[in-house]
């Protein structure tokens, strides 16, 4: 028998040492994969990190969806925009929280996600997108969608980049209405005008509505330049065009035609309404003088032509060139007063003289 267990035990004894052996490689080779899950576990840790960080520190919103649309992030500048937390909006569809439409047209954009998730496409929306936030601001936004694939070139998401474009537009707002604007009196510009008036006719022949035009010129205002010097000059021009802008309807457009001239366009008023109103007009200039820097005051008037359509002209050359034939019968009469195109009409026209005085 103890032969017998002599001889087995030294059958069995190199087994278990080749079970050490690979039980010690396989323990080996298990500390080296924990190892190198560690490590993968803090570099995927690490990037997780530097994404999180590179996110935040975009300033353009960021906002990120599943290939169903639902969302899965909203950066911080995001939350901002739209009002949602990343947290509160996850899992909500696209269009619950990025809720974006046309200014101009107040239609949304319910192909935003399609164009993107299905059809891959990378779009980017026109300068006239709004989005609305959750408190209710409405925001002027650039935005930009594309769609996330992975390796084999599959969709899996798709992620917008859109901006706050406030300042700009108002920068944009403000440089249009310098190019329409004069820069002395702020009312409309000579070019402007033209424009204004020349919409106004064809809308008041499209829908047969009445339209008249006034023009009126300060009377004696090389005089003016000549005595008080041309920054008195300038302070008359700012007076008549504040107290014209008081004097008129919100709907009426007043423009400075060029030098110490006006016009105001009156849509919907005929010559009898438009003769009443350039009287007011007048009336409101000649009662209150104008009084200078220095306490100096002077009492300025001004002379006013009416023209009215159709009767005076159909187009806008013509109704100027009508109510301008007022004007100057209004100067030849003794200044400081009104004449319609049809008090003047039919007498002989006189070349305009450089300066009207």
């Amino acid at each position: 028998m103890k032969g017998t267990t002599k001889n087995d035990a030294s059958e069995i004894h190199p087994l278990d040492e080749q079970a050490l052996e690979d039980f010690s490689r396989l323990n080996n080779e298990l500390v080296n994969l924990q190892r190198e899950l560690a490590r993968t576990n803090a570099e995927l840790a690490r990037q997780k990190e530097w994404f999180r960080v590179t996110l935040e520190s975009i300033g353009d919103a960021v906002i990120a969806t599943d290939q169903q649309g639902k969302i899965l992030l909203l950066n911080r500048v995001a939350e901002q925009l739209t009002g949602w937390k990343s947290g509160d909006a996850a899992g909500k569809d696209l269009h619950d929280v990025f809720v974006i439409s046309n200014r101009q047209t107040g239609m949304s954009h319910p192909d935003l996600l399609e164009s993107v998730l299905v059809r891959g496409e990378t779009c980017i929306l026109e300068d006239d997108t709004v989005l609305r936030s959750r408190d209710g601001r409405v925001i002027p936004i650039d935005v930009s969608g594309a769609p996330i694939r992975d390796a084999s070139g599959k969709i899996i998401g798709c992620v917008f980049v859109f901006r706050d474009v406030t300042r700009r537009k108002e920068m944009e707002e403000r440089l249009r209405e310098l190019a329409l604007r004069d820069g002395l009196t702020n009312l409309y510009n000579h070019r402007e005008f033209f424009r204004l008036c020349r919409e106004e006719c064809e809308r008041a022949q499209r829908y047969g509505f009445p339209l008249a035009l006034l023009m009126l010129d300060i009377d004696f205002f090389k005089r003016v330049n000549d005595t008080f010097g041309h920054p008195a000059g300038d302070e008359v021009l700012r007076y008549v065009a504040a107290t014209l802008t008081l004097n008129i309807r919100s709907s009426d457009r007043a423009a400075r035609y060029g030098g110490e001239e006006f016009a105001v366009i009156m849509p919907q008023s005929g010559a009898a309404e438009a003769t009443v109103a350039a009287e007011r007009i007048r009336q409101a200039i000649a009662c209150r003088p104008v009084v200078f820097e220095d306490g100096k005051t002077l009492s300025v008037t001004v002379s006013i032509g009416v023209a009215a359509y159709p009767e005076h002209g159909r187009k806008e050359h013509e109704l100027v060139q009508s109510a301008d034939a007022a004007l100057y019968r209004a100067k030849q009469g003794g200044r400081n007063r009104v004449c319609t195109a049809s008090e003047a009409k039919g007498e002989e026209m006189v070349p305009r003289p450089d300066g009207r005085g």
